[in-house]
């Protein structure tokens, strides 16, 4: 009976759905090795294994929390009316150390060009690898490229400056309406405790289970706080192309049998890159 009502714990009140959620809610960029990462901690309140990390990412983005976009190889994920996916591309892209210092230099220097770049940028590189990572910064708004002749300058784009103001990570209204609206459309009574641009607490209520309190804190944004990109290796589920949709039962790989947990796979669709 107990295993049973673990299984059926709806969304949110499954206590490592909740903690995926957050961190994805907290922490702009997530990849799928920073979640397994997170939990294989050893002090972990819920150490759970990377099969068990998808089952859970999977049933956020059935039920429309969350949504998942590849970019340089790698997935990320992201709350759905939260942050859109230029944003969470933006803060992948910072997380590359040479792309973060190109974007700092420009961002320091207006009308900066590639070669002035690759010389000031860690004790030089190559104008070619200069050029690739604006392309990518450029990609998303975080700086401008201006022609002049045969040379190319670049400026701090849109959104650079929205990013760097601290305006790309609050709490807004409609992100608010849409994670209560989803919690009601599952049978779970939300109550709003607390909401700024940058803390969110939820009560939640469900007929037959123990309420619970949810919370969500954005810290303040900085260049420096940005984390390295995980290792080329190890970070991506294998890819498989399989239906999201939920099952009747919420069974996640740490509630059944060892022969009977699934495979690993993709979580998301590769639509976007």
């Amino acid at each position: 009976m107990v295993l049973l009502t673990q299984k059926r714990k709806a969304l949110l009140l499954h206590p490592i759905r909740r903690e995926i959620f957050k961190i994805i809610c907290e922490s702009p960029g997530s990849y799928f090795y920073d979640l397994t990462k997170e939990f294989a901690a050893d002090d972990s309140e819920n150490p759970s294994s990377p099969a068990t990390v998808q089952w859970h990412l999977r049933k956020l983005i059935s039920a429309g929390l969350i949504d998942t976009v590849k970019h340089g190889g790698k997935r990320v994920y992201y709350p759905k009316g939260l942050r859109d996916k230029d944003v969470e591309k933006a803060y992948t892209i910072l997380r590359n150390r040479t792309a973060k210092e190109i974007f700092q230099f420009i961002v320091n220097n207006e009308n900066a060009y590639q070669k002035q770049i690759a010389a000031a940028v860690r004790d030089g590189v190559h104008h070619d690898t200069v050029r690739w990572h604006c392309s990518r910064l450029a990609e998303v708004g975080l700086i401008e490229e201006r022609s002049e002749g045969r040379m190319v300058k670049y400026n701090i784009g849109p959104l650079g400056k929205r990013l760097l103001e601290g305006s790309l990570n609050v709490l807004k209204e409609n992100f608010t309406y849409h994670l209560t609206n989803i919690l009601k459309e599952n049978c779970l009574y939300p109550q709003i405790l607390e909401q700024t641009k940058d803390r969110l607490i939820i009560k939640i209520s469900c007929p037959g289970n123990d309420d619970i309190e949810f919370s969500i804190r954005l810290s303040a944004w900085s260049l420096e706080d940005i984390p390295e990109e995980p290792p080329e290796e190890g970070e991506e589920p294998l890819e498989e192309d399989e239906d999201t949709s939920d099952d009747e039962e919420d069974d996640s790989p740490d509630d059944v049998q060892p022969d009977t947990q699934p495979e690993s796979e993709d979580v998301g669709s590769d639509d976007a890159s």
